[in-house]
C-alpha cells in the first residue's frame, strides 16, 4: 500500500479493526496492490471498531487496476470510478468484480471537514487461482 497522504507510513494499522491511519496530505489517496488477481464484492472504510477510535471518513471513491497496471474501464471507455453514498464510505458491487490487481481508494469527504483520521479499510472478496504455470 502506498499513499502520499501519509508519506512515512507502513500502513500495518490500516486493516479492519486495527488502530487506523491518519492522513495528512491531500489528495487523500491510498493505493492497494495485491500479489494475485482478486475478485471484489465490497470496499469500505470501517468507521467504528471495538475498543478503537472512530474514523471521520464519510465518502470514498474507488477505481481498479488490472494485472498490467491499466485502469478498469467503464462501458463508455473512460476510467471506471465508483463512489459511495454521502455518509456511508462503502462501495458494494452488484456481482463480483474479478481480475483486479489493485485498488485506488480516494477519500472524498469527512464528517468534520478535517483530514481523514483512524482510516481502516476492508476489502471483501476472494483470490482467484493463480494462472502461473511452471515448466
Amino acid at each position: 500500500m502506498t499513499s502520499n497522504a501519509a508519506p512515512l507510513s507502513d500502513f500495518s494499522s490500516i486493516y479492519a479493526s486495527m488502530q487506523g491511519k491518519n492522513l495528512t496530505k491531500e489528495p487523500y489517496i491510498i493505493n492497494f496492490n495485491f500479489n494475485n488477481e482478486i475478485c471484489v464484492s465490497e470496499v469500505l472504510v470501517q468507521r467504528t471498531a471495538p475498543n478503537k477510535h472512530n474514523s471521520n471518513v464519510a465518502k470514498i471513491a474507488i477505481s481498479y487496476t488490472t494485472n498490467n497496471g491499466s485502469y478498469v474501464l467503464a462501458s463508455d471507455g473512460e476510467k471506471l470510478v465508483l463512489q459511495s453514498p454521502d455518509n456511508d464510505p462503502t462501495i458494494q458491487e452488484q456481482t463480483l468484480r474479478c481480475n483486479i490487481q489493485g485498488i485506488q481508494l480516494t477519500i472524498l469527504n469527512t464528517t468534520d471537514q478535517k483530514p481523514p483520521y483512524f482510516v481502516r479499510v476492508k476489502v471483501i472478496g476472494c483470490y482467484q487461482p493463480s494462472k502461473t504455470i511452471f515448466i
